[in-house]
């Protein structure tokens, strides 16, 4: 292995598969892996690991704009991001956004303008539409589909294949299609160390 590609695959403390392609900025100790693709308006922080063929930061899917990238996209430190994930740019404003800590599956896809909040899990094959806000703790199961324009709350819980159309308020468990409010997510809330008396003022709000 020549001296160059060695520092590619180990600058900054990042270790990088020779088939990605960089062309954003990265932080220290990032795991990039085989055949990812990152566009020059994305900045990604630290010790994120990035799955094979992940793309992030191309033009959003708007008919009509395919070759136009504006605006960033920003992701936080200490996410997974798996395989075959896509994120991306933005193109009804000038972000898209994840936070820290965050764990998206494999195939899941976040669309333009969305702004993911920190500790959020999306599970595989889920998909999210453009403009779309899922607040902190948030957790998606597999299959979640969700209509542009919404907003998923904070410690909100959505069941596999629910496909969501109307907002999701905080800490609240939603199934099915279309996805209807089943229980409070008092799990989530114990989890994130709520004590009883918390989780009863969040339930009778």
């Amino acid at each position: 292995m020549n001296h160059q590609l060695m520092t590619r695959l180990f600058n900054m403390n990042n270790i990088i598969h020779y088939t990605a392609i960089i062309q954003g900025t990265i932080g220290q100790g990032n795991n990039i892996g085989p055949g990812v693709l990152i566009a020059p308006n994305v900045e990604i922080g630290d010790n994120n690991f990035i799955g094979a063929y992940t793309a992030i930061g191309y033009a959003a899917e708007i008919k009509g704009n395919e070759q136009t990238v504006t605006g960033k996209v920003i992701i936080g430190n200490d996410n997974v991001i798996r395989e075959y994930a896509s994120i991306h740019s933005p193109g009804r404003t000038e972000l898209t956004s994840i936070g820290d800590r965050c764990y998206i599956m494999n195939k899941v896809h976040v669309g333009h303008d969305c702004m993911i909040g920190d500790d959020v899990i999306i599970s595989a094959l889920s998909s999210t539409g453009g403009v779309v806000t899922i607040k902190k703790f948030a957790n998606l199961g597999q299959g979640v589909i969700l209509r542009g324009r919404l907003t998923i709350g904070e410690s909100a819980m959505l069941g596999c294949g629910a496909i969501v159309t109307k907002d999701v308020p905080d800490f609240q468990t939603w199934v099915g299609n279309p996805a209807r409010f089943h229980k409070w997510n008092r799990v989530g809330m114990q989890r994130r160390g709520f004590n009883e008396k918390r989780i009863k003022e969040i339930m009778a709000f």
